[in-house]
C-alpha cells in the first residue's frame, strides 16, 4: 500500500517472537515503511533517524504538534505493549521531543483485530489503519466506494496488501532458516579476487583480469568452469585447497555490516537458523565468532559445488522441519536450484557473488537487496 507519509515502526524486542504480533504486518504491507527493534543487545538503530525533520510520534498522549502545522513527513509508531511503549518514550529523549499524532476515539463499531483491554485500545495495527486514514485522506486510505469509511476500509487494506506481499512466498511461516556462508553473511569477495589468479597457477586454469572476474558474476557455475577451462575431476581438489587459504586467511575476511543482529533478531523469534555451505565448518565459525556461531543450530559443511541439495535434505531432518516451513538465503544460481529442487523457499541476495540479474532469471521466490530485507520477510 502506497503512502505520502513514511511509517517508521520502533518494535521493542520482546514482540519480535510474538505470532500475535501486528507491528510487522503492518510493516510488510506498507510500501514506505522500516522496522527497526529497540532493545536487542547488538545492532542497535542510529537514533538520528529520529530526528528527521518532520517527524511525529503516533502516541495518546504528550506534545502535540500546533494546528497549522504541515502534516508529518515520517510518523514514529511503537509496537509494544502499553507499558513498554511507555518507557522507551522514557529511556529515548529523542521520542519524547517528538510531536504527537494522537489519534480520535475510536467509533462504536470499529473493525478491530482483538478485543482491546480499555475502550481506546488497539492494536499496532488498527492504529496504523487510522493513522493513514487521517494522514492520507479517505481516497488514499479507502478503495472505491468505501469513501466515508476510511478507518474501515485502510485497516482491510493494509490486511489485503499483507496478503498480497505474501503470495507465492511459502505462507511467511518460516520455523528454519539456511544459509549460505560466502557472499551471504561474509563478504569474502576481496579476499576471493586477491587469490583467484594464483589458484588459476597452481591448478593450470586460466587467470582473467579484475574486468572479467567481474564479468563472471553474470553467469552460473557452470558456464564459468566452461569459460575458464576447468576439468571437472580436479575440482575437489581446487576446493579442498580454498578452504585451507580460508583458514589461513579467516582473519580477513569480515562479515557483511548487520549479520550478527540480523542472527539475533531471527533467533530472538524463535526461528531455527543454519548454514550450508562449501566452506569448512571450522572456517565458517571461526569468521562468525563465538557469538554469532552458536547462534547457528545446523551445520552442513564442505558440500561440493553442486552437493548441496543433499546437505539441505540433512538439515531439513535434523530440524524436524518440512521443506515448505524452511527458507535458504543465497548469493548463487546453485543456492537457490538446490533448495528448489528440495522444495524450500528461496530468498537471493543481491550483495554477494551473482548479479542481480542472474539471480532473478531463475525466479527465486525473494529478492533481497538488503539484509533487513529478510527480518521484514519473516515479520509476519
Amino acid at each position: 500500500m502506497e503512502t505520502r507519509t513514511r511509517f517508521l515502526f520502533l518494535q521493542h524486542v520482546m514482540e519480535v517472537s510474538k505470532r500475535s504480533n501486528t507491528g510487522g504486518v503492518a510493516a510488510l504491507a506498507l510500501a514506505n515503511a522500516k522496522l527497526l527493534i529497540h532493545g536487542a543487545r547488538a545492532g542497535t538503530f542510529d537514533l538520528e533517524v529520529l530526528c528527521e525533520p518532520g517527524t511525529w510520534l503516533l502516541f495518546p498522549d504528550g506534545p502535540t504538534a500546533p494546528p497549522d502545522a504541515p502534516a508529518p513527513r515520517q510518523l514514529v509508531v511503537l509496537d509494544a505493549n502499553w507499558s513498554q511503549a511507555r518507557r522507551m518514550t522514557q529511556r529515548l529523549p529523542e521520542l519524547r521531543a517528538l510531536p504527537r499524532l494522537v489519534l480520535p476515539p475510536p467509533e462504536p463499531g470499529m473493525l478491530r483485530l482483538r478485543e482491546p483491554s480499555h475502550p481506546a485500545g488497539m492494536s499496532t495495527l488498527d492504529a496504523v489503519a487510522r493513522a493513514v486514514a487521517l494522514l492520507e485522506g479517505p481516497e488514499a486510505a479507502a478503495p472505491p466506494g468505501a469513501a466515508g469509511r476510511a478507518p474501515r476500509a485502510a485497516h482491510r487494506r493494509l490486511r489485503d496488501a499483507e496478503l498480497s506481499a505474501g503470495e507465492g512466498n511459502a505462507s511467511m511461516g518460516y520455523r528454519l532458516i539456511i544459509f549460505d556462508f560466502d557472499g551471504t553473511l561474509a563478504d569474502s569477495a576481496d579476499w576471493f579476487r586477491g587469490i583467484f589468479n594464483d589458484v588459476a597457477l597452481r591448478y593450470g586454469f586460466r587467470s582473467v583480469s579484475a574486468e572479467e572476474l567481474e564479468s563472471l558474476r553474470g553467469q552460473d557455475s557452470r558456464a564459468i568452469i566452461e569459460r575458464l577451462g576447468v576439468p571437472m575431476w580436479k575440482m575437489p581438489f581446487i576446493a579442498s585447497h580454498m578452504r585451507k587459504l580460508v583458514a589461513r586467511d579467516a582473519h580477513r575476511i569480515p562479515l557483511f555490516p548487520g549479520v550478527e543482529a540480523m542472527l539475533e533478531q531471527l533467533q530472538a523469534r524463535g526461528i531455527t537458523l543454519a548454514v550450508v555451505s562449501s566452506n569448512a565448518e571450522e572456517n565458517v565459525r571461526r569468521v562468525l565468532g563465538p557469538v554469532a556461531s552458536a547462534r547457528i543450530r545446523h551445520y552442513a559443511c564442505g558440500a561440493g559445488l553442486f552437493g548441496k541439495r543433499a546437505k539441505f535434505r540433512k538439515v531439513l531432518k535434523a530440524a524436524g522441519v518440512r521443506p515448505a516451513e524452511a527458507l535458504s538465503v543465497g548469493d548463487e544460481v546453485r543456492d537457490i536450484e538446490a533448495a528448489a529442487a528440495e522444495g524450500i523457499a528461496t530468498a537471493a541476495v543481491t550483495w554477494g557473488y551473482a548479479t542481480e540479474a542472474l539471480l532473478r532469471s531463475r525466479a527465486p521466490t525473494v529478492v533481497l537487496t538488503r539484509l533487513d530485507e529478510l527480518l521484514q520477510v519473516v515479520a509476519a
